[in-house]
């Protein structure tokens, strides 16, 4: 990597980079405080905060402002850029909110134009539509078709047509547009994919001379971390043990999951396949081939299957990485690397109690603040990699807490010092309409109108009561509202959008 950027083959994408510290507080609205897995809980109410309404728009309101002011203006007025989200449901988030932001700044936004790529279908519980989120759908060309095929959308995001493209794992690696510019990092990145997804901007275009990442999850270290060992010459330091795919490989055999002829059956398969167009059925015969060892696995208890899928996943690692250092004149073992990569995507995994912990929490505090801009830049003296030799599963976290002490672990590890600015200002709003007089009448009106009813016409004046007096009690945290007309009305219809579902939820279930 490091020739390839002195020669000018590509950019250097480390050159120009911005990262963000996330920091928020989350509060317990519930009486009750139930024992739950620790870590299932951590990761629930992670996702909460980057779900939240508040999260979205603030990241939203940094990436326009960035990207309109700066990276539009480059690779003479054509550059443009990537927002990579961490779910297919945030990029519909994302896209939706830079949908808003433009509308809400017209001048400041014009000429722009926004995709969004991900695979199959996505609901919102925030925004109740007849029909799922579809990527085809959400995308048109200039002539407003739908764009359905690969070639036409990036055909598509190459015109002048658009200059944003939001993506999820779709486009995040492998989309080669020499005109992006900018990318906003929304989602931990790793080893080479970390790599993989930042190397979308090193593509050299006339007129090009930089690119720029703002990145919200990754910290400086983290991705010097990633690029070493791609930078230049890496060092390999101590012994490989051959042994250790054999063992990975007996230790698979004792579940008894598959049998040699499973394994050749497919080998036999896939060679029939090679060098000519998919067969129609072709799928449906795979499928059919692994639902026997499907049956098997899903018929092993909870932590059985939790450890062979560990032990298959290092196998295929432990195979891949020897073979690279070392011939294997073996066959079989070969056929059966090939029979277990393709079987560990298929397989299920293991069944996760689903939290729901929406109506216990509500967020306090959210910030936003820089903690490295510049270059990142790379070490001379060149990674040492010392080959893995473990071969024991890994096991389950199923330690309990309850759900204020993981809520003050959360809150510790993303703790800031928070001003009174950066308090929430929909949790303020939302607090004081819980405990208004009028909330039992609002529920009345959530059952019996739609929606737009609701936001456009029945809420807006009880808004306004409620921030004046929200002003009152905290002018500082409030004083935006009655400074920003725009953003007024986003904090309302955010907020009746939210009471509206909250409402309906809760008359329903009583």
């Amino acid at each position: 990597m490091k020739q390839a950027i002195e020669e000018g083959f590509i950019l250097d994408v480390l050159s120009n980079y911005t990262t963000i510290k996330e920091a928020f507080r989350l509060v317990k609205i519930s009486k009750d405080n139930p024992e739950l897995i620790e870590g299932a809980a951590s990761r629930a109410l992670f996702k909460y905060y980057k779900e939240h309404g508040y999260t979205i728009a603030q990241k939203t309101e940094m990436i326009m402002s960035n990207f309109l002011s700066n990276g539009r203006y480059q690779i003479n007025g054509k550059g443009k850029c990537m927002v990579v989200a961490d779910s297919r449901a945030n990029a519909v988030r994302y896209y939706l909110a830079i949908k808003e932001y433009m509308k809400a700044h017209p001048e400041e936004s014009a000429g722009c134009g926004v995709m969004v790529a991900f695979s199959g279908e996505i609901t919102l519980d925030e925004v109740p539509l007849e029909k799922p989120f579809t990527e085809a759908a959400m995308n048109v060309d200039e002539n407003g078709n739908y764009i359905t095929t690969d070639a036409k959308f990036r055909e598509a995001f190459h015109s002048s047509q658009y200059n944003i493209l939001v993506v999820a794992n779709k486009y995040q690696t492998g989309f080669d547009e020499p005109l992006l510019h900018s990318m906003y990092v929304d989602k931990k990145l790793r080893d080479v994919n970390a790599v993989q997804t930042l190397s979308r901007l090193n593509r050299t275009a006339f007129g090009k001379q930089s690119t720029f990442v703002l990145d919200f999850e990754n910290t400086e270290d983290d991705i010097k971390k990633a690029f070493l060992p791609f930078y230049q010459t890496t060092i390999l330091e101590g012994e490989t043990d051959i042994n250790r795919v054999y063992d990975l490989r007996s230790k698979i055999a004792d579940f008894m999951l598959y049998s040699f002829d499973e394994v050749q059956a497919f080998v036999d398969f896939m060679a029939k396949q090679s060098g000519k167009g998919q067969e129609a059925t072709a799928l449906g015969k795979l499928s059919s081939m692994f639902r026997p060892v499907i049956i098997r696995y899903i018929d092993l208890s909870e932590d059985d299957r939790f450890t062979v899928r560990d032990f298959i996943w290092k196998f295929n690692r432990t195979y891949s990485y020897v073979t690279q250092l070392i011939r294997l004149h073996d066959k079989d073992l070969f056929n059966e690397f090939l029979f277990t990569s393709h079987l560990v995507r298929l397989l299920p995994g293991n069944k996760i109690d689903m939290i729901d912990i929406d109506e216990k929490i509500k967020l306090e505090y959210a910030s936003l603040k820089e903690t490295h801009t510049g270059a990142i830049l790379l070490d001379e003296k060149p990674p040492v990699i010392v080959p893995a030799g473990s071969t024991v599963p890994k096991t389950p976290n199923k330690k309990k807490d309850t759900l204020q002490s993981i809520i003050d672990k959360v809150n510790e590890r993303f703790d800031g010092q928070f001003t009174e600015s950066d308090r929430v200002i929909v949790e303020g709003i939302y607090r004081m309409f819980m405990d208004d007089d009028d909330v039992k009448k609002f529920k009345k009106y959530a059952q019996d109108n739609s929606v737009e009813m609701f936001v456009q016409s029945l809420f807006p004046d009880k808004f306004k009561d409620i921030v004046t007096r929200c002003f009152l009690e905290s002018s500082e945290s409030f004083e935006k509202l009655f400074n920003d007309l725009d953003f007024y009305k986003k904090v309302q219809d955010a907020m009746a959008n939210e009471l509206y579902k909250s409402l309906r939820d809760k008359t329903t279930k009583s």
